[in-house]
């Protein structure tokens, strides 16, 4: 079976109708057992037995260490559990959910802090919901597909159990999607080769510390070329890609930054997200040996691919 065949067939099973139809009963079912949940609760304990917003709790708690003074004893499990069995006083802590993230953290919940734990939650959820939609909208403005499937991506989002659970349990997860959002959006844009060999060479510095530089990709990245196809375009791209890599730093340098040119290129790399990476290794070792620690010809059905390695072991 072809792995064309595969997609045709996956795409006739899954189609976005029946996705978001999935997705919808998916919400609902989970809407429907968290709310029994909160039916029955006792206190700060649902009907489940477990603590409302525990996340969030957790958090809190750190913060209020903080401020009576027991920033040493952050990580101290013992003094947590008391904290959070006041919390959840009268009823009886079901087990501790500890504070295990970077102290700084507990910072960002001060003002949460003195609030009490139900109203906090609500706000934190809120929050949580805003940094979402904030999080999309600020994608949709370099991708604009992202703004135009936003309730599609939304839907289908809450229907990923870790998801509604992290909303459920108050995580910070929400917080650290509009984080990576920001950071995604702040990386460089376009794939010149000259400036990831760039990169690569401000880099290089680490490697005299012990740091180990991976470029992570593969040397045959068409999702849409697999198999016996893509033999001999793939034989043709990994010659070539053997034979500059094996070159003396400057010609390799000099091909890498045309590798448009090199035979069947475009059909190897249609977007070069996973080519790029091999520039900035390069750039990091760009006076070493290039040796080939890997070579397959018949991967996925008959694509040749390599890994290399530049300079000796440390």
């Amino acid at each position: 079976m072809t792995a064309s065949t595969l997609e045709n067939a996956g795409n006739r099973i899954v189609t976005l109708r029946r996705s978001r139809t999935v997705a919808a009963i998916s919400v609902v079912l989970f809407a429907l057992t968290y709310s029994s949940g909160l039916v029955r609760r006792h206190g700060l304990i649902d009907g489940f037995g477990h603590v409302i917003g525990a996340d969030l709790l957790a958090q809190r708690v750190a913060s209020q260490m903080t401020r009576d003074g027991y920033g040493d004893r952050l990580y101290d499990f013992d003094l947590q559990s008391r904290y959070e069995q006041a919390a959840v006083s009268p009823e009886t802590l079901p087990g501790l959910d500890p504070f295990v993230t970077p102290p700084y953290v507990a910072l960002v919940y001060w003002p949460l802090m003195p609030l009490r734990h139900e109203i906090a939650f609500a706000i934190w959820t809120a929050l949580g919901v805003s940094f979402f939609v904030a999080s999309m909208l600020w994608l949709g403005r370099d991708y604009p597909w992202v703004t135009s499937w936003l309730p599609t991506i939304g839907l289908l989002s809450l229907s990923f159990f870790p998801v509604i659970e992290g909303l459920m349990a108050g995580s910070n997860q929400m917080l650290s999607l509009l984080l990576f959002t920001a950071v995604f959006l702040s990386l460089k844009h376009g794939y010149d080769p000259a400036e990831h060999l760039a990169i690569g060479r401000a880099l290089a510095p680490l490697r005299d510390e012990g740091v180990l530089i991976v470029g992570s990709g593969l040397s045959w990245h068409n999702l849409r070329m697999f198999g016996p196809a893509a033999s001999a375009p793939s034989r043709a791209f990994d010659g070539w890609l053997d034979e500059t890599l094996a070159a003396s730093p400057e010609e390799r340098t000099r091909r890498l930054q045309g590798w448009e040119t090199a035979p069947a290129a475009r059909l190897a790399h249609p977007q070069e997200d996973h080519f790029v990476p091999l520039m900035v290794a390069v750039g990091a070792a760009e006076d070493e040996k290039a040796t080939r620690v890997y070579h397959e010809d018949g991967f996925m059905g008959g694509v040749t691919a390599s890994s290399y390695r530049f300079g000796g072991l440390r």
